[in-house]
């Protein structure tokens, strides 16, 4: 696969993840603000593993071009 069907394709598993989250919290308790920290907790941790991926993918991209 090329890089951008995969950047399509994270995309997608990320929206259907968000609508999960949402559903989820939604079901669980209308509160909104419950829905809220859910949602901020689980976009962190998403954040958090696209970070980790970008520095582990140029680090690894970068010792590559130096052996």
């Amino acid at each position: 696969m090329k890089k951008s069907e995969w950047l399509i394709a994270l995309l997608l598993i990320g929206m259907g993840i968000g609508c999960m989250i949402v559903s989820a919290a939604f079901y669980r308790s209308d509160m909104v603000l419950v829905a809220g920290r859910i949602f901020k907790k689980a976009c962190m941790i998403m954040m958090a593993a696209g970070v980790l991926g970008g520095v582990l993918y140029y680090w690894l991209r970068n010792r590559k071009g130096r052996s």
